[in-house]
């Protein structure tokens, strides 16, 4: 299912401070969504990752990254230059920078600890009150860490940042929704994004529309995902087309003629 359609530009902005002086930016009229997944590509430094948030503030989708860790001033900025064109609306899904995920690991772990502290603290409050007095001051506690731990198990933070990664990943995937991410692939070997590629066509087939930035050759390689490049324009390009595809296939099929050079 398709739910984002366009993303169309409302207003010319001149050349200035970021992200207005990012030429691939500024020069975007539109840019259109034809399927499930859209992948955007580029070298660090081209945008992609302003013009995704952007994206996240336009759709109104959750951010699963605590406020007090983002850095939106760009994004905010760009967002006001477009418009977001849907085909139907969803208020489900999420945002998640890959960059930031050990700052939600951590954020859901804090609140566990809290959540514990707390309790012992009603408890201590508690003890010359009868125990029915007890379990019904303690309900709101129990449903959090009932919540926490139906929802991520005994903590993200006990596996490894893979594991983990893929895990909150499930956890938090609905029928019907749109997921933005930017670079999934940092947590994730190989097999893992191909596990990752799994779980998103699983989700595609359950109504799902995803919009990704990724390095990986792996990833770009979805069936039928349109692949967008920026470089000194936005543009869609064909997969066997894509210079870290080919630079990739070319290295490991002749490692040691690219490092006796190096």
């Amino acid at each position: 299912m398709i739910y984002l359609k366009t993303l169309k530009r409302l207003k010319e902005d001149a050349l200035g401070a970021y992200p207005f002086n990012v030429h691939a930016i500024n020069q975007l009229s539109e840019i259109s969504f034809d399927s499930e997944v859209t992948i955007f590509i580029g070298e660090n430094g081209c945008g992609k990752t302003t013009f995704l948030e952007s994206l996240m503030l336009l759709t109104h989708t959750v951010d699963l990254i605590p406020e007090k860790y983002r850095r939106l001033d760009g994004p905010k900025k760009l967002s006001k230059s477009f418009k977001a064109v849907w085909q139907q609306k969803t208020s489900r899904g999420f945002y998640l920078k890959s960059q930031s995920f050990i700052r939600f690991v951590d954020n859901i772990e804090a609140m566990r600890e809290e959540t514990h502290e707390e309790l012992s603290q009603l408890r201590e409050a508690f003890k010359d009150r009868s125990k029915y007095a007890l379990e019904l001051a303690e309900g709101p506690y129990q449903k959090t860490l009932s919540a926490l731990t139906n929802r991520y198990g005994q903590g993200l933070d006990k596996m490894s940042h893979g594991e983990g990664y893929l895990e909150l990943f499930k956890s938090r995937l609905v029928p019907g929704g749109l997921y933005i991410l930017d670079e999934p692939e940092l947590s994730l070997s190989p097999m893992r994004q191909l596990s990752l590629i799994s779980l998103i066509k699983e989700m595609v087939d359950k109504d799902c529309q995803f919009i990704i930035i990724t390095h990986s050759p792996i990833l770009m390689a979805y069936d039928q995902a349109n692949i967008y490049n920026f470089e000194d324009r936005i543009e869609k390009i064909e997969y066997n087309d894509i210079e870290h595809v080919n630079l990739t296939r070319d290295f490991l099929n002749h490692p040691q003629s690219f490092l006796r050079h190096l």
